[in-house]
């Protein structure tokens, strides 16, 4: 939508990738979910199977849309994320095991797949201009996932050296603000697409996020709640969009 793409191609593309991939994940390693969510995914492991097999069917035939280019880009973010979870060596190390990977491998591969790939598709030149809203992607992507990993850091392991485990809660909340912060600042850096208020509501909301995260937070708070800012960051472009 910043760019004026008219084709529904690799959103849509994107889409069903998204939901293939996370099943695939919680089918995978069901024996690390949350009891809550463990027990969902036994009860609707048929129906989750179904909807990887039709997934899959369906990235098959959007496949053939897509130029030589986009799939030599979307090859390595295959191989991140098939690599994120099915071992890569001998000692069944996955890249969600290794230290101090996990966050910078989401991070990259979301930045990747909703900034590179459809300018790529639309044959979009990647000047600086992308560069600096790659790295915006990044720094956004890094400061919503912190709450996942607060929330997290009684029950991972501890060789994930993830940040709250190094930095503390206190210390992983600092870097997520420094992110946005950066993310602000990279505004002025860039042509601007849309109004100033709109990064300006954007960095609230994930600030807001970062405040209120806790090893105690509800079940939904980073799984709906944070997950959700994307979205509502989305409904804001619109809103600029078609009302003022």
């Amino acid at each position: 939508m910043i760019y004026g793409i008219q084709s529904d191609l690799t959103p849509f593309f994107c889409f069903v990738a998204t939901v293939t991939s996370y099943n695939f994940i919680r089918i995978y390693h069901a024996k690390e979910l949350k009891p809550f969510m463990l027990q969902w995914t036994i009860r609707n492991q048929s129906i989750l199977k179904i909807v990887i097999g039709l997934g899959l069917v369906v990235l098959a035939i959007l496949s053939v849309q897509l130029t030589l280019l986009s799939w030599v880009w979307m090859i390595v973010f295959f191989a991140a994320t098939l690599f994120y979870i099915i071992p890569y060596s001998k000692h069944r190390q996955s890249l969600r095991g290794t230290a101090g990977v996990k966050l910078f491998l989401i991070s990259l591969t979301w930045a990747g797949v909703t900034v590179i790939f459809p300018l790529v598709q639309n044959h979009i030149s990647l000047d600086i201009n992308v560069v600096w809203i790659f790295l915006q992607r990044l720094l956004f992507v890094i400061a919503i996932t912190i709450p996942f990993d607060i929330r997290d850091v009684n029950f991972d392991n501890e060789r994930l050296h993830t940040l709250p485990q190094k930095f503390g809660i206190t210390g992983a909340k600092i870097i997520g603000y420094s992110c946005m912060m950066i993310y602000l600042m990279i505004r002025f850096l860039i042509h601007p697409f849309y109004p100033l208020w709109i990064d300006l509501i954007l960095v609230l909301l994930v600030v807001l996020g970062l405040f209120f995260s806790s090893q105690t937070q509800s079940k939904y708070y980073a799984s709906f709640w944070v997950e959700g800012i994307p979205i509502a960051w989305y409904f804001i472009l619109l809103l600029d969009k078609f009302v003022f």
